[in-house]
């Protein structure tokens, strides 16, 4: 194995190191008792604590979350040897509550133009550089969730840039 091949399997457990500790980190967070709204990036929830809504709420929606999620490009090139370049999203974990009404604006900073994807809410949109763009959808599900840019899916490909959308019972 040459020493490009190395330095190269080296970076990639190093980006999947990375991504795994930022999600653990984020996601314990937000599981923690008493975390704020602005820890979360979300506005606070508006229930009584037997989880019944007021009879004055009867007819509010759902709290609306919002993110505002740039494209970006992160490039080394450590002392002799190939420059490497990585896309990723900012911020790369986006945590929300199920029953929230989610609205995502995408700005694309880096990178000529990214096709997202999160499969499970059918969300599909692209943005180019200068442009923003909104998804809103209802967080209907508990679980994790990617985000995907579609071009940028794999180490080859220059990612992968994948996020994750994290969505609290």
């Amino acid at each position: 194995m040459s020493y490009e091949q190395k330095w190269f399997r080296h970076e990639r457990k190093w980006l999947r190191l990375l991504a795994l500790a930022s999600l653990g980190t984020l996601v314990g967070l937000a599981l923690q008792t008493g975390v704020s709204a602005a820890a979360t990036g979300a506005k606070p929830h508006t229930t009584q604590t037997d989880g019944m809504p007021r009879p004055h709420q009867a007819t509010v929606t759902a709290p609306t979350v919002e993110y505002t999620i740039v494209t970006n490009e992160i490039k080394s090139a450590p002392k002799g040897h190939p420059a490497i370049a990585v896309y990723r999203f900012d911020p790369g974990v986006i945590v929300v509550h199920r029953g929230d009404d989610v609205a995502l604006h995408f700005y694309g900073v880096k990178g000529p133009v990214h096709p997202i994807t999160i499969e499970a809410y059918g969300v599909k949109t692209s943005v180019s550089r200068g442009e923003m763009k909104t998804v809103r959808f209802f967080a209907t599900h508990a679980g994790y969730f990617p985000i995907v840019c579609e071009i940028h899916r794999t180490v080859e490909q220059h990612g992968p840039m994948v996020g994750m959308l994290v969505v609290l019972p």
